[in-house]
């Protein structure tokens, strides 16, 4: 091989020596060559390796996709929902994230040595990613440690809900929810929906008031 080609971000690829010693194109095994990057570099998702004979390879990268941007000690960590963390690359910039504001312990490891309340604040953050692309503009994790405030792109509503609740319920619930105040023009300040029925309000704290489904 005289030629190998990256399509990546040069910060996923900090070292490439170990590509540089020779290697037989022909023999060249590129299963076992994909599960070497991906064991050796964390931050890729998957890979593509392409032989060019006579001499050339092509290595196509794509990396993981981050779910929410951390703070921590005045940096910026994007994380993704297994806890990975990258600090800054190029194929992120201009793109919005939903901010975490969630405990973590150490953002150096991969993945992240993070809370329990903080890796259940990232799996809702991907069943709204997935739900509603763009809607969610951050996830605070409340201090009782069971509990977060979620907030939205396109409202100033905070909507609390549990640790333990299922994420499905919570897409559902706001899914009827949201249609029923964009039908009424108008958007309560909370909804709790950390009980049996959403208690709505127009207080930033929840109310005796609850809506039927």
């Amino acid at each position: 091989i005289s030629t190998v080609s990256i399509e990546a971000d040069p910060l996923l690829f900090p070292d490439t020596r170990f590509l540089e010693k020779p290697r037989n194109l022909l023999f060249l095994s590129t299963e076992k060559l994909k599960n070497s990057l991906l064991t050796e570099y964390p931050l890729i998702s998957e890979v593509s390796i392409i032989k060019q004979y006579p001499m050339s390879l092509l290595i196509q990268v794509i990396p993981r996709q981050p779910q929410g941007v951390i703070k921590h000690l005045g940096e910026t960590w994007y994380i993704d929902e297994s806890g990975n963390t990258i600090k800054q690359i190029s194929a992120f910039t201009g793109v919005s994230y939903p901010r975490l504001d969630c405990p973590v312990e150490n953002l150096q490891g991969q993945p992240a040595v993070i809370p329990e309340q903080t890796q259940s604040a990232l799996h809702l953050t991907a069943s709204f990613h997935k739900a509603y692309p763009g809607m969610l503009s951050s996830i605070t994790c409340n201090a009782d440690g069971q509990s977060y405030d979620i907030y939205l792109t396109s409202t100033a509503m905070k909507i609390r809900t549990r640790k333990d609740q299922n994420n499905e319920y919570i897409m559902s619930s706001l899914q009827f929810l949201l249609k029923q105040f964009r039908i009424e023009g108008s958007y309560p300040k909370m909804v709790d929906l950390r009980f049996e029925k959403p208690v709505i309000s127009n207080d930033h704290e929840s109310s005796p008031s609850s809506i039927q489904q």
